[in-house]
């Protein structure tokens, strides 16, 4: 998917969450019931992607990492 990008396209991609704003539960629902389709001849446009919100580009969230105690050194009494 990322082939076709440009160099700071699939850096911003790579870095950040980019939403589109669309509603895609009809359109999942829909390509789930592609198999019975063909299988029945029954050929159908894809149902509409309603704009829901803004699009939005934001960066992910990355986990911190833990600290790590130093480790007590028992054997030396």
């Amino acid at each position: 998917m990322t082939e076709n990008l440009t160099g700071d396209e699939a850096l911003i991609r790579s870095l950040h969450v980019c939403d589109d704003g669309r509603d895609w539960t009809a359109r999942l629902v829909w390509m789930m019931g592609d198999r019975k389709r063909i299988s029945e001849h029954a050929h159908s446009l894809p149902p509409a992607l309603p704009q829901i919100v803004k699009p939005t580009i934001r960066p992910k969230v990355r986990k911190k990492r833990r600290r790590v105690k130093p480790a007590v050194n028992l054997t030396d009494f």
